[in-house]
């Protein structure tokens, strides 16, 4: 049997991988990563949560990167 561990690592993995496809599918669309965390805006589609959004490793991740997150995404749209 597979570890809680292992299963969170295989699905961080997985997501980081999605987060790099939808990240890099338009020409306006970018992927960037702040510690602790990597996130994806696609101003193509700017109300599809899955073309933006962030892959934190913990919440304190995206509290710490909160101000630079929302300027980020504000911008962008």
């Amino acid at each position: 049997m597979t570890s809680d561990e292992e299963l969170r690592a295989r699905v961080w993995r997985c997501l980081r991988h999605e987060t790099w496809l939808f990240g890099s599918g338009s020409e306006t669309s970018r992927v960037f990563e702040l510690p602790g965390l990597l996130a994806s805006v696609n101003p193509a589609a700017p109300d599809r949560s899955i073309f933006n959004w962030v892959v934190p490793e913990s919440s304190r991740a995206v509290l710490d990167a909160y101000d630079v997150l929302a300027e980020t995404y504000a911008v962008s749209f």
